[in-house]
C-alpha cells in the first residue's frame, strides 16, 4: 500500500481495497500521514542543508547524501 502511493500520490481501488482487508486498517490514515511526513522532513532538511552535529558520523557511506549541494555535515 505504501509503495502504491508512493508510486504516484495516490491509491488505486485495488490497493485501497487490499488495505482496508488488513486488521489494522484503522491505523490507515495514520500509515498514509507518515508516508508524506517523512519525505517532507527529507525535503526541508535538504532544502536547508542540514546535517549531522559536528563530530559525529554518518550511519551510511556515502556523507554526500547528507546535504545534495556536495557539502558535509561540517559545511560546504
Amino acid at each position: 500500500m505504501v509503495r502504491a502511493a508512493l508510486a504516484d500520490g495516490r491509491l488505486g481501488d485495488e490497493a485501497y481495497g487490499a488495505a482496508l482487508a488488513v486488521p489494522v486498517a484503522r491505523g490507515l490514515v495514520e500509515l498514509v500521514l507518515l508516508t508524506g511526513y517523512y519525505p517532507a522532513l527529507a525535503k526541508a532538511m535538504a532544502v536547508f542543508g542540514v546535517g549531522l552535529p559536528a563530530g559525529e558520523t554518518p550511519a551510511w557511506d556515502d556523507a554526500a547524501l547528507m546535504d545534495p549541494r556536495g557539502g558535509t555535515a561540517t559545511g560546504p
